[in-house]
């Protein structure tokens, strides 16, 4: 699982973009982030070629429901472009890099929502904030995420 750091929001003036780049095991790794930081309200990892993709994002404002250390099952609202998908999710608490909570969720590639990122290079919901990307290396950043993870042909 990639570090995912950062309960703030991105406002337009701060300085996070998005990057990919692959780990020692070939996964894939999208990230939005400020450089050479922990801050990063938002990232994406897949396996190359499996068609999934585990996003991990801030959820600022949550309140843990009830006692018990979670993680607790939410629903996280995803948007991009005008495709929007309800993910079940898993609402979780760092302690050590964030002091807040973030939900891990699972898409497919193929998803509307999942698509319409790799086309408009925006992200966002209501619950988490808004992600966009500001310059083509940041889009063709997402595109590169996309081809990685994206399902191949079996011969």
């Amino acid at each position: 699982m990639a570090t995912f750091a950062c309960t703030t929001q991105a406002a337009a003036s701060d300085p996070f973009v998005w990057g990919f780049h692959k780990d020692a095991q070939n996964h894939g790794y999208l990230g939005y982030a400020v450089d050479e930081t922990d801050n990063e309200p938002v990232s994406l990892t897949c396996v190359p070629g499996s068609g999934l993709v585990q996003v991990l994002v801030s959820v600022p404002g949550y309140h843990r429901p009830g006692a018990g250390d979670g993680p607790w099952p939410e629903r996280v609202e995803l948007w991009a472009g005008a495709a929007r998908a309800d993910y079940a999710a898993e609402v979780r608490y760092d302690g050590e890099l964030t002091d807040g909570f973030y939900a891990v969720l699972r898409a497919r590639t193929s998803d509307a929502v999942m698509t319409a990122f790799r086309v408009t290079g925006g992200l966002s919901g209501p619950s988490v904030g808004s992600f966009p990307a500001q310059t083509a290396p940041e889009r063709d950043a997402i595109r590169a995420f996309f081809k990685h993870c994206e399902p191949r042909e079996r011969p």
